[in-house]
């Protein structure tokens, strides 16, 4: 492709999402203790963690709005959680 060629539609794209989604999942606890250390800390990390793929692209067709801010939902149990639940 030249400077005065339009890029076409079937050029292949660069996949620059999904190696950033897959570092998220292997490191998400330190991802989040680094970019929100307030929000790690009400973390209960002994229960682990979910990616809800499947849940948030239900919710992603069901919006009624085509801008996305959020790409990945994580179900996490909050520390709070486990006290109320052992009182």
């Amino acid at each position: 492709m030249s400077a005065d060629t339009p890029p076409s539609d079937t050029a292949a794209k660069h996949d620059h999402d999904s190696p950033w989604k897959e570092a998220l999942e292997h490191d998400f606890p330190k991802f989040l203790a680094l970019l929100f250390p307030a929000i790690h800390a009400e973390i209960d990390w002994s229960q682990g963690v979910q990616f809800l793929d499947k849940e948030f692209q239900q919710i992603v067709r069901e919006a009624k709005t085509t801008r996305r801010y959020a790409d990945k939902l994580v179900g996490v149990t909050l520390l709070i959680a486990r006290r109320r639940a052992a009182a």
